[in-house]
């Protein structure tokens, strides 16, 4: 069922409204019947849904993305005492 965001221009009223279908929204909303359930008002307007924000909480998805400077120095050192051995 989908639900579609209203805003009441005469009280301020912020509400979903929801439909069956899309064809019945469209139907309701050329023929002005949505109203504000405050006040009764049909004097409404859609509005937009704001997307969520997306937070990253990790350094990354990959083991080389976004890794701190210290972890990066320590693997390149041990890497280059490991190449710095020499068996004889």
């Amino acid at each position: 069922m989908p639900a579609y965001p209203y805003i009441c221009n005469e009280c301020g009223h912020k509400w979903d409204a929801e439909f069956s279908t899309m064809a019945e929204h469209r139907e309701a909303r050329d023929t002005c019947e949505i109203e504000c359930p405050k006040c009764h008002s049909h004097d409404v307007y859609r509005t937009f849904v704001e997307p969520l924000p997306i937070h990253y909480t990790s350094f990354g998805f990959f083991t080389t993305d976004d890794k701190p400077d210290k972890e990066l120095r320590r693997r390149n050192a041990v890497k280059e005492k490991a190449s710095e051995k020499k068996y004889y």
